[in-house]
């Protein structure tokens, strides 16, 4: 579970669970290709989340598309990622979303105070 960091200038706080250190062989991130639409993603969900259209909704910054389909709600915990046979940076993926939509909420709530 989590998202790795690259750098040892991360602390390590309270909440920090596990620590896995690795070398640079097994730290290298795996190469990636095209989704398959296996659906491994979607059915390892915890929530029920759709990672593969999350990712459709973030690279066309679609703001509203990103709130129906609920990326608020990922919890980043890594199962998608971890299952997806095309080795996709997934729960990346969703946490960037979710810098979007709130800044499609945002543009959302300053349209309506006008």
């Amino acid at each position: 579970m989590g998202i790795a960091v690259n750098s040892l200038d991360v602390p390590i706080l309270k909440m920090t669970n596990a620590v896995i250190a690795m070398d640079k062989k097994e730290a290298a991130p795996p190469e990636t290709t095209a989704c398959i639409n296996c659906g491994s993603c979607l059915n390892h969900c915890p929530l029920k989340l759709d990672p593969r259209s999350i990712e459709r909704a973030y690279k066309q910054k679609s703001g509203g598309d990103l709130e129906k389909l609920h990326v608020d709600l990922c919890m980043e915990c890594g199962c998608c990622s971890y299952v997806c046979p095309a080795k996709r940076p997934l729960v990346q993926t969703n946490k960037l979303g979710k810098s979007i939509l709130r800044e499609y909420i945002k543009k959302k709530e300053e349209g309506k105070n006008e």
